[in-house]
């Protein structure tokens, strides 16, 4: 194997991808359990290895609304976008409220199996896919 091919836990090659450092302190959240990456003002991806070296990629698409229907109405207009790009959205991925900052979530798991190459390449997709979600999202809100 190469080095581009090794295995190595999905965390490091998606941050080596980003020529980000893993030790940066700067990267990590509040509580140091997730490495937040801000791509743009408002757009904003958090990368959490999990306990099998799986690594949980969200990004965060909008604040929930404080009301229950508020929180509904955004519910069902995101269900309705992702029902209609489904077939465009990387496999495994799902939408997800969160419950430590009430924002809707897009969300992938990338196994501890896959090449660094290969982590690269779903991580890009899937940063693809969340950013022009998010955009059309936000106008048809």
């Amino acid at each position: 194997m190469t080095a581009s091919t090794q295995l190595k836990s999905p965390l490091r090659a998606i941050l080596e991808f980003l020529e980000l450092d893993a030790d940066d302190k700067a990267l990590l959240n509040a509580n140091q359990d997730a490495y937040r990456i801000t791509f743009e003002h408002h757009f904003v991806i958090e990368l959490v290895e999990l306990p099998d070296q799986a690594c949980r990629v969200s990004a965060r698409i909008c604040l929930m609304g404080k009301s229950l229907s508020a929180q509904e109405n955004q519910l069902l207009k995101a269900m309705q976008l992702y029902c209609e790009v489904q077939t465009e959205a990387p496999e495994g991925s799902s939408l997800s409220v969160s419950d430590h900052d009430g924002c809707l979530r897009h969300v992938i798991e990338i196994g501890p199996s896959e090449t660094a190459e290969r982590c690269a390449g779903q991580f890009q997709n899937f940063l693809n896919f969340s950013f022009v979600f998010k955009k059309t999202f936000l106008e048809k809100s």
